[in-house]
């Protein structure tokens, strides 16, 4: 399951910036960064956060990525 968490407080401005780029994705607003507080992620965006299967985090890749393939590649055997 992929989901994306915006952190622009302003929801409006967040939802027409996915429009935007495209994204069809469910989308959780967190103008508070209380999400990336839980899950310790860097101050750096775009940062793509994967959770294991216990929800434990097994992964953070602080970067922008263009599509899936280049996410898989990026996890490795992760995904295998």
């Amino acid at each position: 399951m992929v989901v994306t968490v915006h952190q622009d407080e302003n929801e409006t401005a967040a939802l027409l910036r996915l429009a935007e780029l495209g994204v069809r994705l469910p989308t959780l607003q967190d103008g508070s960064r209380r999400v990336a507080a839980a899950l310790r992620v860097p101050n750096v965006m775009p940062a793509t956060v994967v959770l294991g299967s216990d929800g434990s985090v097994a992964q953070t890749l602080p970067r922008a990525f263009a599509n899936a393939d280049e996410i898989t590649a990026a996890l490795g055997d992760q995904t295998r």
